[in-house]
Formats: structure tokens, sequence, C-alpha cells
């Protein structure tokens, strides 16, 4: 399920629960907005959640949701029938989580503020216990190489 911003804030935070992979934040909603980067006075749907993306993953993180930023199936040719192989046998999860760990952690690193930042600290502790033990080794490794300032780590 995919959650977006036309939600109010306070139902985004009650159906969350409930199974939904991605939300969106921070949604500009006019037609070509993204690529001119301009405002428009009409736009295609009203947004109700008007928080920003560092704003949500902070008020996610004490819940224990850790954010995800992962392309790495697209980029690895996980698509299809190999990505299929691996949902269907429960599988994909060994890649999701460390994943997800490594995006978030490029996003601590480069754009959240401090006070997410200090949130973020435990969530990545416990969601790391989660990691694939023979994963989990190589996992550190790359964390620790995002935080010396390399990007688009994945495994």
């Amino acid at each position: 399920m995919i959650l977006s911003t036309r939600e109010a804030p306070e139902f985004r935070e009650e159906v969350i629960a409930l199974g939904v992979s991605q939300i969106s934040a921070g949604s500009c909603t006019g037609v070509g907005e993204y690529s001119r980067g301009e405002s428009h006075d009409t736009p295609q749907f009203e947004v109700s959640d008007h928080r920003d993306l560092d704003q949500i993953i902070r008020d996610l993180l004490p819940s224990g949701y850790v954010p995800s930023f992962c392309t790495a199936c697209y980029r690895s040719g996980r698509t299809g029938e190999a990505f299929m192989s691996l949902a269907k046998t429960s599988h994909i999860h060994e890649f999701c989580q460390p994943n997800a760990l490594l995006t978030f952690q490029e996003y601590l690193c480069d754009y959240a503020s401090p006070d997410t930042v200090k949130l973020a600290e435990p969530a990545i502790s416990k969601a790391f216990a989660e990691v694939d033990p023979r994963l989990r080794q190589e996992c550190e490794r790359k964390l620790e190489r995002i935080r010396g300032g390399e990007r688009d780590l994945y495994f």
C-alpha cells in the first residue's frame, strides 16, 4: 500500500501499521513542478500533510520504523522473475533490511537534521540486529564506508 500526502498526518500515523510499504513526503503536486522547481497555483490535488521529509522521518522513528530509499533491486537486475523468486521464498528480506540501513545512513549523513540523527541511532541499532547474520559483518563495513563519505553501496 502507498500512502500519499493527500491524507492528514493523523490518519497517516494511524494506518501506517496496517502494512503500508511506501509513503510520500514533501510532495510537489503541480504538473512539472519537480523538473522546473516552480510553484503552481493549480495543483493536481490538495496536500493534507505538509510536513517535510525530515519531520516525517523524525515522527516515524519512535515507532521503530526505519525508512528506506533503496533502489538496489532495480540497479542490480533483481526485477521480474529474479525478484519474484526471492520474494516468493521470503529471501528478499535478506537484501531489504541491510539496504534500508545503508540508504538511511546516507540520508542521515547528507540531509538529516541533528535531531533526526539523534533519534535514528537507536532505531538503526535495533534494525541492524535484524540483518541476516551472514550479511551483518559486511553491512557494518558498508555502513562505516558511508559514514566515511562513500555513497551508493548496496547488496
